[in-house]
């Protein structure tokens, strides 16, 4: 359950291809939002992993997160792995990886 007193107007739980998982606290009823942090799991986290440390931050607990190392492990997961790694290489290298966005 969120704790409205933490979050008053809500929080963000997010996933992109860079960062992995994240959040963020809304700022304002219009889903205004403050700077994300990141979640303490692998970019690649299983749904467990995602599920042991949300009960602390929805209670508002965000500044001692349990670090959590467990990777989704799904048929997907090693493809997914496998193109996070290409967009890696490419950004380390200066250019885009196959298939992304300039």
């Amino acid at each position: 359950m969120l704790d409205t007193e933490e979050w008053p107007h809500g929080m963000l739980l997010f996933w992109n291809s860079v960062d992995g998982w994240s959040y963020a606290a809304l700022t304002d009823e219009w889903g205004g939002a403050d700077f994300a942090e990141p979640l303490p799991v692998d970019r690649l986290a299983s749904p467990a992993a995602i599920r042991a440390v949300l009960p602390l931050l929805l209670a508002g607990d965000d500044h001692d997160l349990p670090a959590r190392s467990e990777r989704w492990d799904q048929p997907r997961a090693a493809a997914l792995a496998g193109v996070l790694a290409a967009a890696d290489a490419a950004r380390s290298a200066g250019g885009n990886a196959e298939g992304e966005r300039p």
